[in-house]
């Protein structure tokens, strides 16, 4: 069977699917740091403490920066080749673009948190000491980004 004849959008699958993995992989570090080890953290004496959180965000800084390009590259694609067209003679086009603001805006704040969790040196940590904050901070907007993404499916399907 030839590409063109799946009966799918290929590239469309792709992108959800790259999409889709980029926000698990974020969300599940997050959640990972908050629920299993944050806890164990704070069991360590402050030197520890400072020494393993800045080993931590070594190493996750490149997962953190890749999650946002991906997620940043395949959304613009996804709205711009798929959500607009298809909302052209959708009734309900305005909400839609409301909610997916709000969801942009969500994003956005799980980004800016990662990206301050993940800062060198003594700049990164003064958020690394706070980061049971930064972190439900993160996990909050990545539970309203899933429920505005659904909302969103839900106002483009009705029309």
């Amino acid at each position: 069977m030839l590409l063109s004849q799946l009966p799918f959008d290929l590239a469309a699958t792709v992108l959800r699917v790259l999409h889709i993995t980029a926000a698990i992989v974020a969300a599940g570090g997050a959640f990972f740091q908050w629920f299993a080890l944050q806890p164990v953290v704070v069991t360590l004496d402050a030197a520890q403490r400072a020494e393993l959180r800045e080993r931590l965000a070594v190493r996750w800084r490149a997962v953190v920066w890749t999650a946002i390009a991906v997620l940043l590259l395949t959304g613009l694609i996804n709205f711009a080749v798929y959500s607009v067209p298809a909302l052209r003679q959708n009734p309900h086009k305005a909400l839609y673009h409301g909610l997916f603001g709000l969801k942009v805006l969500a994003a956005l704040g799980t980004f800016h948190a990662a990206a301050l969790l993940t800062l060198p040196g003594r700049r990164g940590e003064r958020y690394r000491a706070k980061g049971r904050f930064w972190l439900a901070f993160m996990l909050v907007l990545f539970a309203l980004v899933v429920v505005l993404g659904a909302m969103l499916r839900g106002v483009r399907s009705a029309s």
